[in-house]
């Protein structure tokens, strides 16, 4: 490289500040200088008219190269603004926790460990999300490179290609890994605790140091949990109305039931109103909890009111004890402590004075391995006929109540 060019570029690079761009106020010129009439080509990059002088590119002339090969050593292309700039240019802007670096004459974003150099191994706790079906393990990237770890190499205990469901993200405009473990007994190293109250699932996050000339710290074992609650309490609401749209769709007022109800004598011994129809409500409870068949839903009790006050006196018995009630309601249990899912029907009935019906389900994860979770029996029978209406509404633990087509 030319002394004084070298000398020229780290004056400007001293005083970098200013705009991004080289301003071509000093050697070596800008190739859309008269005297220079330079161009870029691959092989001999960016030279004046006598293929000798190096020039720079501006934003006006642009070069077709569009990477560092535009610019001199010392420069770095700015692909913005389409020149050569005297500080890296990074294109996406890097996060908040990185620093546009040259390597090799490409700006790259890398890490900016500086800014956890106050902080330990004590703040290397991952970030567990419990979900239904998944629990997901969040850590920085850059924060696990300041200690000297590489993240990519995050694994779990026991783990295998199956088990590498691991993502980059961006939470907070930093860079953020997320690997997904499947709530599942012994899937890659998983271990599971159960009590009356909750199934508690745990594993090891195990995450190997960067392979540089010197290996500053040992592999990183991190341990980390997640507990789902055994019980839920679900709530339907249904608007029985004499009239209903025939397109069964949700009303402002809650779910619809079809078809048309044809309402009967009110009885005066009776709090409820049993209604003219064939057809029965089909309802079902179901989960994303995928840890199947080692455990299974099961609904205990359901009961209905006309508030949607779960803790009203004398409501209406639906199911006791994972049996159908006999309470004056045709109850039939299709599916209970089987599978992810509940299935139950019910001879449509009405409050006396009163259009909505509230159901309300408590139900439970049932474990396979000591317990008896199946249970059938019914009070009276139907004739069945389709149901038309599906819909469903979310719950705590992601489970949810509909009303469901038989057919389907």
């Amino acid at each position: 490289m030319n002394p004084v060019l070298g000398v020229v570029l780290a004056a400007l690079l001293g005083g970098a500040g200013a705009a991004p761009c080289f301003d071509g106020d000093a050697f070596p010129p800008l190739c859309a200088e008269v005297y220079c009439a330079g161009n870029c080509t691959s092989g001999s990059g960016c030279l004046c008219s006598d293929n000798n002088t190096i020039c720079v590119p501006d934003e006006t002339t642009g070069c077709v190269l569009n990477s560092s090969a535009c610019c001199p050593s010392g420069l770095f292309w700015h692909p913005a603004q389409s020149c050569c700039s005297v500080e890296p240019s990074c294109s996406p802007e890097c996060l908040s926790d990185e620093i546009c670096t040259d390597i090799n004459g490409v700006s790259e974003c890398r890490c900016n460990r500086t800014m956890y150099r106050l902080l330990d191994r004590r703040d290397l706790q991952p970030v567990v999300t419990c979900r239904g079906a998944t629990m997901n393990i969040s850590i920085s990237r850059c924060l696990l490179e300041s200690f000297g770890y590489n993240g990519s190499s995050m694994a779990l205990r026991n783990s295998n290609e199956s088990c590498n469901l691991w993502s980059q993200g961006i939470k907070d405009n930093k860079s953020v890994l997320t690997l997904e473990v499947l709530l599942m007994v012994g899937w890659c190293g998983n271990e599971i605790s159960v009590n009356t109250s909750y199934v508690r699932y745990s594993n090891v996050l195990q995450v190997h140091p960067l392979l540089t000339e010197i290996v500053r710290v040992n592999p990183l074992n991190l341990s980390f949990s997640c507990s789902i609650a055994r019980a839920v309490q679900t709530r339907l609401e249904l608007d029985l109305q004499p009239a209903i749209n025939s397109s069964s769709g949700l009303s402002d007022l809650g779910f619809t039931t079809t078809p048309p109800l044809d309402l009967q004598t009110h009885f005066s011994s009776s709090p409820f109103v049993p209604l003219n129809s064939a057809s029965p409500l089909y309802v079902g409870i179901s989960t994303a909890f995928v840890d199947m068949p080692r455990f299974s839903l099961r609904t205990e009790h359901c009961f209905s009111n006309p508030t949607g006050d779960p803790s009203l006196p004398n409501s209406l018995e639906l199911i006791t004890n994972g049996h159908a009630a006999d309470q004056g309601i045709d109850t039939w249990v299709t599916e209970n402590g089987m599978s992810a899912q509940v299935k139950f029907q019910l001879g449509m009935f009405r409050f006396v004075d009163q259009n909505k019906v509230f159901i309300f389900c408590d139900s439970r994860l049932c474990d396979t391995a000591e317990e008896n979770c199946r249970s059938k029996y019914n009070v009276c029978c139907f004739t069945s006929l389709p149901a038309v209406e599906v819909a469903d509404r979310p719950a705590r633990m992601h489970v949810s109540t509909i009303v469901y087509d038989p057919q389907a």
